[in-house]
């Protein structure tokens, strides 16, 4: 299990605003897609718990793949996106650097 962390800068009510996270990892394996499923206030510590089984996206694995994972959590509001922060973790290895 991994975890994404962050204080919410936004209220999202979970109809028509939500925070999601994605990311993708090593050639060939599943995305990972999660979204918040709450209502939050502005400022509440968010923790989304990430599952191989629950959240790698079109998925029929029950386990990570072995590599690097990068991706970034957003707020998705009424009339658009913003981007709340980057992330990266590494299975089985040290993740890669996002730095050019």
């Amino acid at each position: 299990m991994f975890r994404a962390t962050f204080s919410a800068p936004f209220r999202a009510n979970d109809e028509d605003t939500w925070y999601a996270l994605e990311a993708v990892g090593p050639r060939g394996c599943p995305s990972v897609f999660a979204v918040t499923g709450r209502q939050i206030a502005r400022g509440d510590r968010v923790v989304m718990r990430l599952t191989a089984f629950d959240n790698l996206f079109l998925n029929t694995r029950r386990t990570w793949c072995r590599g690097s994972y990068a991706g970034y959590v957003y707020f998705s509001g009424e009339t658009q996106d913003r981007i709340i922060g980057y992330f990266r973790f590494g299975v089985g290895r040290t993740p890669v650097s996002l730095e050019p």
